[in-house]
């Protein structure tokens, strides 16, 4: 019992520590609201790959930690036949609709139990994952499985757990924030946050965790807090192995001294030992060609890699040129399975509101904006960003295609928040409780236009007739 009382103390503190900032409270008050909007509308397993993260939840709050292989070419856990029934039922279900959507259309979903025996259920390209980010969503099905719960209402609170979550992280990440605090509450607040918030992947959670790592990283001034946050970029690289190169982010970081200069190096030891243990555990167990069908083979990629290097930068440079609007307006928000998307005005007045926050993080003088730190850690972000590009061109492109495939906007958020690592401190230091008000007005005015826009787009893609 006095183990649970230390815990609510600490609940209560943090709570209070985010109550004496605008800017977090502000984000911890609106974040869950626009988010409920949005789970009470978007159609069940509409966010991407969400019904295979959800058989990985689900198969989580089981206890099955580790996927098994079920043949060459699938991986996955024997899941309850009624939440299997659900999932398939309704990821197979066709949008737009031909007929508006309605709320009588979940009537069926929602007589789908926990029952029946258990079958085999793939989800391959989520099997690889280690169990981290899915606690939220995998306790909210145990829980709701263990009180008799209709797999559609446990579908509900899976989504809102992860709501809850992502929201108190992120706004625990802006309260303790001393660098572009505007700008990171922003990037926290796209509507493709709102959108994978309120969804069964791991993304949500995974994306408030990164924030946390970039203010733990600016602000780290003692080797246990060092070590910590290096423990959670391990976490968060082993959800993602693209971000690897984020691991030297501590060797920027850190102030001068041999001592200092030592623990950051063992940082970010860590924070490579971190995933490398987890493909051990997770990965290694459940990986399977699941794509070999569609031409894809990563030794025989990399081989082609080796002997064509100019062809595959141009392969990268045609990539981008022909895809980076699409990859910036899938960054800000588009919803659904990238069907929903938000509009141009929408996605250029979220550009502007970013650069808004990022000039407004610079502060009056830009001291410090110009260093070798900046530009090591301005070259770990690109390798970042490189690195996703090149992983999908190994594990998702056909040999020798021409584009790069599987790419998506959302995979760059996380980086995107380490970037806020390049700007000075705030001009209120360390302390928190200073927010000006017209900050916590722009952010409060952006998370509401930006969830009355992705409803609208919503209610006009899955709730009205066709045509109108």
């Amino acid at each position: 019992m006095a183990r649970f009382g230390r815990t609510g103390d600490l609940f209560r503190a943090i709570l209070l520590f985010i109550g004496r900032d605008r800017l977090a409270l502000t984000y911890l008050v609106l974040m869950p609201l626009c988010g409920i909007t949005l789970l009470l509308t978007l159609p069940p397993l509409q966010m991407p790959d969400e019904l295979t993260h959800l058989l990985k939840a689900e198969a989580i709050s089981q206890g099955d930690w580790v996927a098994h292989r079920l043949n060459a070419h699938d991986a996955g856990s024997l899941l309850s036949e009624g939440l299997v029934r659900f999932a398939w039922t309704a990821n197979n279900t066709v949008y737009p609709p031909r007929r508006p959507y309605a709320f009588v259309n979940l009537i069926g979903d929602t007589r789908a139990r926990f029952d029946g025996p258990y079958v085999p259920a793939g989800y391959p390209n989520t099997a690889i994952y280690p169990p981290f980010f899915y606690f939220p969503s995998a306790v909210a099905l145990g829980i709701a499985r263990v009180l008799g719960a209709p797999v559609f209402f446990a579908y509900l609170c899976a989504r809102l757990a992860v709501l809850l979550t992502a929201s108190f992280l992120g706004a625990c990440a802006i309260a303790w924030a001393t660098r572009a605090r505007l700008l990171l509450a922003l990037l926290l607040s796209l509507p493709m946050d709102m959108g994978l918030f309120v969804s069964c992947a791991q993304d949500g959670v995974q994306i408030a965790t990164a924030a946390l790592v970039a203010v733990g990283l600016g602000r780290c001034t003692t080797d246990r807090g060092l070590i910590a946050t290096a423990l959670l970029l391990g976490l968060v690289i082993a959800a993602k192995p693209a971000y690897l190169p984020l691991a030297f982010l501590p060797m920027t970081c850190m102030s001068a001294g041999r001592h200092k200069m030592r623990m950051a190096v063992v940082a970010s030891c860590l924070a490579m030992l971190v995933p490398l243990i987890c493909t051990v555990l997770f990965t290694h167990p459940a990986k399977v060609g699941f794509r070999v069908a569609d031409h894809v083979a990563a030794p025989v990629q990399l081989m082609y890699v080796v002997r064509h290097p100019l062809h595959v930068a141009h392969i990268l440079a045609s990539t981008l040129r022909l895809m980076g609007w699409t990859y910036m307006r899938q960054f800000v928000g588009v919803l659904g399975r990238l069907q929903v998307d938000l509009g141009a005005v929408s996605d250029g007045a979220a550009v502007v509101a970013l650069l808004v926050a990022a000039l407004s993080g610079i502060g009056k003088t830009g001291k410090g904006l110009v260093s070798w730190r900046n530009a090591a850690t301005g070259g770990i972000l690109a390798g970042s960003i490189l690195a996703v590009f090149m992983a999908l061109y190994m594990i998702w492109t056909p040999v020798a295609a021409p584009l790069i495939e599987g790419i998506q906007g959302r995979y760059f958020i996380p980086i995107a928040i380490m970037m806020t690592l390049l700007f000075p401190q705030s001009p209120e230091g360390l302390p928190v409780g200073r927010t000006p008000l017209r900050q916590a007005v722009f952010l409060g005015g952006f998370m509401v236009a930006g969830a009355m826009t992705a409803q609208r787009a919503i209610m006009a893609f899955y709730w009205l007739p066709v045509g109108r």
